[in-house]
């Protein structure tokens, strides 16, 4: 079944993350290890605003190499209405479906460089539009487009539940059909999010990334927005003597907790972020309790 039949058939789907490559040549050699596991994988579109090979030859490749399900990413940084309506024409032609609607990260050392046009509430309107037949104008296009709309959010604590919840349910008023969460790192944290998603139909899609040491963790924390790292993660880098395998055991315990306390009936699946093979057999097994 595809990425779309998956979530509607009520089964729990597995994701992971895949940055392009900063040049030519796609290497699926981590991908393929890991196939027999995941449902989908999610293709970045030059996140952290860094050169990368563009997320739609990128998911055409891995989708002709693996035979998996990608979801692209199409940012607002980079085109206007007009170049992004044109490349998404151009992806539903070359067989792709499934799309994540993201704002992207910001250009920092030239501000000149970023676009934004148009904010993710507009993009995610472009795109349903040409779900609808008419481009972002209202104007009729040839045909119609059969994209499966995904949208991002990040992690509400207790004060922001309100807030995020208004602006998810405005991405599912212009047509996102699913979300993928900022990374979580507690039940509290998941409780938040599932607090301001209570009122919506999205699909629900629990972003994870292990941390690859303690600086990774510290930096998250102060500065990516929407990330709350705890102090358990902190403690458990301090007192580990392999930090990156402290990460991928700290996810580990964080989704059987929320197994364990009955959580899985309310979210439609998990995203892994960072990982290797046997964490992802790991949280495979976790999930297939």
């Amino acid at each position: 079944m595809v990425f779309k039949e998956l979530l509607n058939s009520g089964r729990k789907v597995l994701t992971v993350e895949y940055n392009p490559p900063k040049g030519i040549g796609i290497d699926t050699n981590k991908i393929d290890q890991i196939r027999r596991y995941i449902d989908g994988v999610n293709v970045t579109d030059c996140p952290m605003a860094n050169l990368r090979m563009n997320s739609v030859s990128a998911s055409v490749l891995i989708k002709q190499k693996t035979n998996l399900t990608p979801v692209f990413n199409i940012t607002c940084r980079d085109k206007n209405a007009l170049a992004v309506s044109s490349e998404l024409l151009g992806a539903h032609e070359l067989g792709l479906r499934n799309i994540l609607a993201v704002n992207g990260d910001a250009v920092m050392d030239n501000f000149s460089e970023n676009i934004y046009q148009i904010n993710t509430y507009g993009l995610i309107d472009i795109i349903n539009k040409l779900n609808q037949g008419t481009d972002y104008r209202g104007r009729q296009i040839k045909g119609k487009t059969d994209f499966f709309i995904g949208a991002a959010s990040n992690i509400p604590k207790k004060i922001t539940i309100k807030g995020i919840a208004n602006r998810l349910k405005r991405k599912e008023s212009f047509g996102a059909k699913f979300v993928i969460t900022q990374p979580v790192y507690s039940v509290e944290s998941l409780d938040c999010f599932l607090a301001a998603t209570k009122d919506t139909k999205m699909f629900k899609i629990i972003g994870l990334f292990a941390p690859p040491n303690l600086n990774v963790a510290r930096y998250l924390d102060k500065f990516v927005k929407g990330i709350n790292i705890p102090s358990e993660l902190f403690n458990s880098f301090e007192k580990s003597k392999d930090e990156k395998q402290a990460g991928f055991r700290f996810i580990e315990n964080l989704i059987e907790r929320i197994v364990d306390r009955g959580y899985m009936k309310h979210i439609d699946g998990i995203h892994l972020m960072r990982y290797d093979e046997i964490f992802v057999k790991n949280i495979f097994d976790i999930m297939d309790k």
